[in-house]
C-alpha cells in the first residue's frame, strides 16, 4: 500500500514538473517575441488616418485596441510585422499571454 502511494505521488510529482516547465520555455518564448515589435512615436491623427487603408473603417488608428485609449502625442508605440500598432506596454503585456497579434491573431515569430 506504502510502495503504491509513494508511486502514485512520484507519478504526480513528475507530471507537474512537465507542465511547469512546458509554461515556462512557452513564456520565454513569448517575451521574445517583444523583440519582433518595431518602435515608433504617434505624431497625429491626420497622419494616421492618412496611411490607414482606405475603406477600413473597422480599425480605430488614434487608439490601442488592447486597453482601447486613444494614442497621445510623442507616445511610444509598438508596430507588429502584420502592421497593427498599439502601446509599446501593452503589446509587452500581450505578449506574456499570447504570441500572436490581438486583432488579426497572425503569429508573431520571436526576433
Amino acid at each position: 500500500m506504502v510502495i503504491v502511494l509513494a508511486v502514485a505521488l512520484w507519478v504526480v510529482a513528475r507530471l507537474a514538473w512537465r507542465a511547469w516547465s512546458a509554461r515556462r520555455a512557452g513564456l520565454k518564448r513569448r517575451e521574445r517575441c517583444l523583440g519582433s515589435v518595431t518602435a515608433s512615436q504617434f505624431s497625429s491623427p491626420a497622419e494616421e488616418e492618412a496611411e490607414a487603408a482606405p475603406g477600413g473603417g473597422e480599425e480605430d488608428p488614434a487608439g490601442c485596441r488592447i486597453c482601447l485609449e486613444a494614442y497621445e502625442l510623442g507616445e511610444a508605440l509598438g508596430t507588429l510585422p502584420c502592421g497593427h500598432s498599439f502601446h509599446r506596454v501593452c503589446a509587452a503585456k500581450w505578449f506574456k499571454r499570447l504570441d500572436s497579434c490581438p486583432l488579426c491573431r497572425a503569429a508573431v515569430q520571436p526576433a
